[in-house]
Order: structure tokens, then C-alpha cells, then sequence
């Protein structure tokens, strides 16, 4: 008789239960051992996933930490760092197609919370034109200066 490991199906397990209970029924390092499965088809990615959430302490920090600095992570190589960064453009994608589709700067904190989405992981200063139909409607947000740590030339 063979004994069974704890961590056995536990990739089916962690599934089940997000596929029935949805995010919610997930703590942040078993959400990130979802999207780790993709890089590791094979072997244990909970170490990994935590080692990920104690270094840059949160889920949004570590899907927008740079390439370079996810690197550094132990067990971090081009396969974890393409399946993190392909979620964080997916989340920005999604954020983003939902601010085009509806009149969101009607007021200056709607403008404001526009910025912190989309430029709140930044390392450098940025200078974005956001450009606006009648109804200000956002039409388009390009980025014309991208500086340094403290500022962006005009």
C-alpha cells in the first residue's frame, strides 16, 4: 500500500475550490500558485508563491514588480516572470477598455483615480496628454515624457 503526500492533487484541489468559490475562496499565494501552474506545469509553486508575496509584500506589487527585480527571486526565470506580467497587462487592458467605454473624468477625482490606475506602479515620472470628446469621454491617454524617479522634463 502506498501512502499518499499531502500535496498530492493539490493542483486540483486549489482549482475546484476557485472555480466554485471564486477569488474570494483564494488567499493571495494560492491565487498566484494559479497563475504560477502556467510557467511550472510540474512540481511544488506554493514556496515560490509566497517567497513572491513576502518580497514585494502584495498581489498588485508583485504582478507590476519590474522584470528585473522579479529575476532576483529565487526560482524566477523568463517563464514566471512572462505568466506575471501577461496578468498585470490583462488586468490594465481590462481597466483600461472599461475607462474608454464610459465618461469617467467628469470631475477632477475621477481624473486623479484615472492616474493612480494606470501610473501608480511606475518608477519614473511620466508627462500623458489625456485627450477628451464633448462629453469628456476619454478618447485617448498617450505618454509624451517618460523621466526620472522625481521628474518629467516638458
Amino acid at each position: 500500500m502506498t501512502i499518499k503526500e499531502h500535496y498530492e492533487g493539490h493542483r486540483a484541489r486549489l482549482r475546484e475550490r476557485f472555480l466554485k468559490g471564486g477569488g474570494g475562496a483564494l488567499a493571495d499565494y494560492e491565487l498566484l500558485e494559479l497563475i504560477l501552474y502556467a510557467a511550472h506545469p510540474r512540481g511544488d509553486v506554493k514556496p515560490l508563491a509566497k517567497e513572491l508575496l513576502s518580497t514585494f509584500k502584495t498581489f498588485p506589487q508583485v504582478l507590476s514588480a519590474d522584470s528585473q527585480d522579479l529575476s532576483k527571486v529565487k526560482g524566477v526565470g523568463n517563464a514566471v516572470i512572462a505568466a506575471l506580467k501577461a496578468v498585470q497587462v490583462s488586468v490594465e487592458r481590462c481597466l483600461k477598455a472599461e475607462i474608454l467605454q464610459r465618461p469617467i473624468l467628469r470631475s477632477w477625482p475621477q481624473i486623479l483615480s484615472y492616474c493612480e490606475i494606470t501610473m501608480r506602479d511606475l518608477k519614473n515620472e511620466q508627462l500623458r496628454l489625456l485627450f477628451l470628446d464633448r462629453q469628456n469621454n476619454l478618447i485617448a491617454d498617450e505618454v509624451q515624457q517618460n523621466g526620472t524617479v522625481d521628474q518629467a522634463t516638458i
